[in-house]
């Protein structure tokens, strides 16, 4: 069994660790100690695709071009960084 990650995940980690070091890093700190996450960062987050990632097309997502493992590995790295 192969249990790389696919150039393709890849891709997409390394684009939502920029996404989320890049536009969701402010005042984190207080965020977290308030437990708030701004709409503006939620409207990035739509901009950006990420509420329909692990969604099909018909309802406004992304799948099939983004697998239900790559959406995970997305949320995952989001995360990791904001």
């Amino acid at each position: 069994m192969n249990f790389e990650i696919s150039a393709e995940h890849q891709a997409l980690k390394d684009k939502m660790a920029a996404f989320a070091k890049d536009r969701l890093q402010d005042d984190v700190v207080a965020r977290e100690k308030d437990g708030v996450f701004p709409l503006h960062f939620w409207e990035a987050c739509a901009e950006e695709g990420i509420q329909g990632m692990a969604s099909v097309k018909g309802y406004g997502g992304h799948l099939p071009k983004v697998d239900l493992l790559g959406s995970m590995m997305a949320v995952e790295t989001l995360g990791k960084h904001c």
